[in-house]
């Protein structure tokens, strides 16, 4: 769900082994820019958004095992908005710095699933947090693997509560790896809107995906 999701820059990958585990760091840095971003435009704000992310600086460091894999990882990188068209854009946000911190535990063995996932997003001044989780489960029944799934967003912003945005999700999905390349996967999600303003409201939604790997 947020607003900038890749960049353009550079980044360096290093992989050891250490007996049977695999570790993987992973450093990047770069700049992106979005003008006209849909997300912020559509859902928050209802005019058109441009949203730039300079001085991005990352990494994450993750070790496999072969009972799954954890991995860690920081970001941190100064925040650009204006809204509006053209000459009539005005500044929303002007190098506000924000601090990204992810911790990631997956397990997958035998026939039983684990998908686990803690961010914490920070901008200090003011100070805003968003905490968010989601903590997955799972076993497998020969080609079908049934899963429950919970998710959870909530916002910290002391400056004005009335602001802070929170909901969460329940999911439940059912995959059938019917063939060795292929999937089909049906899911059904339960929204639930707690924020202190008329947010999205509460939904329902069923989803339905083909997946196919060549």
């Amino acid at each position: 769900g947020w607003q900038i999701v890749a960049y353009n820059g550079a980044n360096a990958m290093y992989r050891h082994t250490i007996g049977d585990v695999s570790i993987t760091t992973n450093v990047w840095m770069g700049t992106e820019t979005d003008t006209n971003n849909q997300m912020l435009g559509k859902v928050y704000y209802g005019e058109k958004v441009k949203e730039r992310w300079k001085g991005i600086l990352g990494g994450y460091v993750e070790a496999g095992f072969d009972w799954g894999s954890i991995r860690a990882v920081v970001m941190e990188n100064k925040v650009d908005r204006w809204l509006g068209e053209g000459g009539t854009y005005r500044n929303n946000k002007d190098g506000v710095k924000q601090q990204f911190y992810g911790l990631t535990v997956n397990i997958d063995k035998n026939d039983w699933v684990l998908r686990t996932e803690f961010n914490r997003f920070v901008r200090p001044d003011p100070r805003d947090v968003y905490s968010v989780y989601f903590v997955g489960a799972g076993y497998r029944f020969g080609d079908f693997l049934p899963m429950l799934t919970y998710s959870s967003f909530k916002e910290n912003f002391p400056s004005d509560t009335s602001a802070n945005e929170n909901h969460r999700t329940v999911s439940a999905s059912l995959r059938w790896d019917f063939r060795p390349n292929t999937a089909l996967k049906v899911q059904y999600d339960i929204f639930k809107d707690r924020s202190a303003f008329p947010f999205v409201g509460n939904s329902k939604a069923l989803a339905v995906s083909l997946d196919y790997v060549f």
